[in-house]
């Protein structure tokens, strides 16, 4: 494969019009230090904060990943009808995220403490996430109007089994990209799989493909051959972790060793994987060629610690390097 065609790739994800639909939250970081006993129980920590951040999470650290490689990202999403839904609203502004969002619920935050002179995390709390509705017919009509107003490129469900792909909206979105000729990728969870038939490319690492296939294999191509059957996807990529990743068109398997020198944190990496597996096939790469080049980042974004994301410069760097 000719590293000159990979690189002119990645110069022209700049023109490419990605859409993001997924479930969305926010991670919010709580650092501080530890200096006395907890009067009140010795054994549990008492945190004194120092400072908060927030970032945005899950389904829109997918649209952060297409940002940072120049490409133009929608969020297409249900927030929450509360502060913390504008404060999400305020974080995708700043980051120059488009959103096609409609407010139903809570936001669902994602609350993690860390003592900060040791980095060590403490305790991770989520709220907002028991009580979620169901996405209503009305509020999937007005995503889907949104969708219909605007080149398109690529369409990505990013699946965090929270709300959105549990009653029918993913087929919906499918049979959007079907009829427009809209590739559209997945980042499934196993018990939404069967919501995702006949999407463009179906990505779950191997621990997902195996809970789908409900097999004890550990065989990629096995997996990757009744993901098709059951998925019915035109194409499958099964990542490995250190093991790199397995394509297949439904005729052929490519296996692709991984890219990464050192594996610092694996946090965030299905993320990137998805972005540029869509970036690639946005900007007329087959399915090889895509994997290749989204092997190529998630070998960049494990060396780093935390939810990390890599840049069109640095990806075509390592693309020189190899």
């Amino acid at each position: 494969m000719e590293k000159r065609r990979l690189i002119e790739v990645v110069d022209s994800f700049k023109d490419k019009n990605i859409v993001v639909f997924g479930d969305v939250a926010i991670d919010k970081y709580v650092y501080g230090k530890v200096e006395r006993v907890n009067p009140e129980n010795p054994g549990a920590p008492l945190l004194k904060i120092e400072k908060k951040e927030y970032r945005l999470g899950c389904a829109a650290n997918v649209a952060l990943n297409i940002l940072s490689l120049q490409g133009k990202a929608c969020l297409g999403c249900v927030i929450g009808d509360d502060n913390n839904g504008k404060l999400f609203e305020d974080l995708c502004n700043s980051y120059g995220i488009k959103l096609f969002s409609v407010r139903e619920g809570e936001m669902i935050i994602k609350e993690r403490s860390i003592e900060s002179e040791f980095n060590q995390y403490l305790l991770r709390t989520d709220d907002g996430e028991f009580s979620l509705p169901l996405i209503t017919t009305e509020s999937q009509n007005i995503l889907l109007d949104n969708l219909a107003r605007y080149k398109i490129d690529a369409i990505i469900l990013s699946d965090y089994n929270k709300h959105l792909f549990r009653n029918g909206f993913a087929k919906r979105i499918i049979s959007f990209g079907e009829k427009n000729k809209i590739p559209v990728v997945v980042d499934p969870k196993p018990v939404n799989s069967l919501s995702f038939e006949n999407s463009t490319l179906i990505c779950p690492n191997l621990k997902e493909a195996k809970e789908i296939v409900d097999s004890n294999s550990e065989e990629p191509r096995y997996l990757a051959r009744k993901l098709k059957e059951i998925v019915k996807s035109k194409y499958i990529i099964v990542t490995c972790g250190k093991n790199g990743m397995v394509c297949y068109d439904g005729n052929e398997f490519t296996e692709i060793p991984t890219k990464v020198r050192e594996v610092v944190d694996v946090t965030g990496a299905g993320d990137t994987v998805c972005a540029v597996v869509t970036l690639g096939l946005a900007s007329g790469l087959n399915l090889v060629e895509s994997a290749h080049l989204a092997n190529y980042a998630a070998g960049i974004v494990v060396e780093k610690q935390g939810t990390s994301s890599v840049n069109a410069q640095e990806l075509i760097s390592r693309i020189n390097e190899d």
